[in-house]
C-alpha cells in the first residue's frame, strides 16, 4: 500500500541547490572582475540561505494527493485578505537577511538592484510552490501576501545596511571592497589618499583631458606665429 504523506526529500534537493548557487556567485563575480575572499565568503553565506529558505519555504513537497476531502488552494491573490499578523512579520523577519546579503555581492548596490532582486526570489519561491501544487501536492500556498512582506522584509534590510554603512567604525566592514576609484581614495590617510586618487585609472584619464584642453588654444596660437616665421 502506498503511503499518502510520502514527500519528496529534503536535502537531496537544496544540498545541490545551493552548491550550484555557488559556483555560479563565484563564476559572475570572477566574470565581472569582483572576486575576492570577502565576496566569496558571502556568496557562501548566501547560497545557505537560499537552501535553507528553499527547504522552508517550497517543502513539504507530498507525492499524493488525498483523494477525498478539502485539499489547501494553491493560489491566493488577494492582497491583505485572510493573512496572519504572525505570518507577515515572519515573512519579513525571514527575508531581511537577504536585503543585508545582496548588497555585499553586488559591485555598486542600489534600492532599484536590491528589490528587483528581493522580488525576483520571492516570486520564484511563489512559483515554486503554485508547480508543487500543480504537479504533486505541495504544502504550502502561492499567495500574493508572501511576495509582498517578503520583499518589505528585504528593503528592511537593505535599509539596515544603509544605516550600519553610516556608522565610523562600522562602515569599513559593509564592504567586502570599496567599489570604485574614488571610494578607494576615501580608505586612506589625506597624504596617501592625493597618491591613490592621482593613480585612480579614471582619475587619470579626466585630468589628462583637461590637461590637453588647456593647451588646445597655446597650440593654435602658436601654428600662425610659426607659419609668419617660414
Amino acid at each position: 500500500m502506498n503511503n499518502p504523506f510520502a514527500a519528496v526529500p529534503v536535502l537531496p534537493v537544496v544540498v545541490p541547490l545551493g552548491l550550484a548557487l555557488f559556483a555560479l556567485l563565484l563564476w559572475r563575480l570572477r566574470a565581472r572582475g569582483l572576486f575576492s575572499a570577502p565576496r566569496a565568503t558571502v556568496a557562501a553565506a548566501l547560497s545557505i540561505y537560499a537552501a535553507g529558505i528553499s527547504a522552508n519555504t517550497v517543502f513539504p513537497i507530498y507525492l499524493n494527493k488525498p483523494d477525498s476531502g478539502p485539499w489547501i488552494p494553491a493560489l491566493a491573490l488577494l492582497p491583505f485578505h485572510d493573512y496572519e499578523v504572525q505570518d507577515a512579520l515572519m515573512n519579513m523577519v525571514v527575508f531581511l537577511p537577504l536585503g543585508i546579503l545582496i548588497p555585499l555581492v553586488l559591485a555598486r548596490p542600489s534600492w532599484w538592484k536590491v528589490l528587483a532582486t528581493v522580488v525576483g526570489i520571492s516570486l520564484a519561491i511563489e512559483m515554486a510552490q503554485l508547480g508543487a501544487q500543480g504537479l504533486f501536492a505541495g504544502g504550502h500556498i502561492a499567495d500574493v501576501n508572501d511576495l509582498i512582506f517578503n520583499t518589505a522584509g528585504g528593503a528592511l534590510g537593505y535599509g539596515l545596511f544603509l544605516l550600519l554603512a553610516l556608522v565610523p567604525g562600522l562602515s569599513p566592514q559593509m564592504r567586502p571592497e570599496f567599489q570604485s576609484d574614488h571610494s578607494e581614495c576615501e580608505r586612506l590617510s589625506v597624504g596617501r589618499r592625493c597618491v591613490a586618487c592621482l593613480s585612480a585609472p579614471s582619475i587619470k584619464t579626466s585630468m589628462l583631458q583637461a590637461f590637453r584642453s588647456s593647451r588646445e588654444p597655446e597650440m593654435k596660437t602658436a601654428e600662425p606665429a610659426r607659419a609668419s616665421v617660414g
